[in-house]
């Protein structure tokens, strides 16, 4: 796993043999990627600020096997990527200065030392709707948004997710605004127009019910309302 001898701090240790059991994927035909190390860049009068804090490089070629490997449908390869690397861990950017097989690695990512340098993937950047959360709402509330603005936001998107279950053009619009990390709604989606929802289909019918509940606990759990275009604050 590592040398975690030099961390002292019980709960720190914990939290470093947990980086090794994260949800990653390896990326196959590159065994062992080209680490350069490079510094962090510290901002503020007397450089106290860092702020490329757990942010690296990677190239574009590397970031190109990467979207090939995971299967992204898009014309163009993801900008960032959140990775695991041996003992480091954080986002990698795709820089043009790194060529080939090059990951530029900085001080700030080095978590502990380990043997194992296989490059590991466990998301990338993509497109997506913007979205309220509670941190938010709480910032708009005390510049002078009512609240009933929020709560006219959030009665809305509730009336919404029920008319789409028998609605198939707007169930298809709320699948395809906010897409999952493993892009199963656009495959809801792509299910609903080929007929499956009219003919209401038992498993398809399953899986739009379960969507729905799985969006009505992020509004409760962390009230993410969907922005439209429209959507206007006026704050004070």
């Amino acid at each position: 796993m590592g040398n975690f001898s030099d961390i002292k701090v019980v709960a720190k240790y914990a939290a470093r043999l947990g980086q090794c059991f994260s949800t990653t994927r390896a990326i196959n035909g590159l065994s062992k990627p080209d680490i350069v190390k490079i510094p962090d860049v510290f901002l503020g009068q007397n450089k106290e600020y860092c702020s490329t804090d757990g942010v690296g490089k990677i190239s574009p070629f590397l970031a190109q096997m990467i979207a090939a490997e995971l299967g992204i449908r898009s014309n163009t390869a993801p900008s960032a990527f959140q990775i695991r690397l041996g003992g480091c861990k954080g986002i990698l950017a795709v820089w043009p200065e790194a060529k080939d097989k090059e990951v530029h690695i900085r001080k700030s990512q080095q978590k502990f030392t380990a043997t194992y340098n296989g490059l590991e993937i466990i998301r990338c950047s993509h497109l997506s709707c913007a979205t309220l959360n509670r941190q938010t709402i709480t910032i708009l509330s005390s510049l002078g948004v009512e609240d009933d603005v929020f709560l006219k936001m959030l009665t809305e998107q509730l009336e919404n997710y029920q008319s789409a279950m028998s609605n198939d053009d707007l169930a298809i619009s709320l699948l395809l605004r906010y897409i999952d990390d493993n892009q199963m709604t656009i495959n809801i989606a792509t299910m609903i127009r080929n007929g499956f929802m009219a003919e209401r289909d038992p498993f398809v019918m399953s899986l739009i019910h379960l969507w729905r509940a799985w969006s009505i606990k992020l509004l409760k759990e962390r009230l993410r309302s969907l922005l439209r275009t429209g959507h206007l604050f006026l704050v004070a």
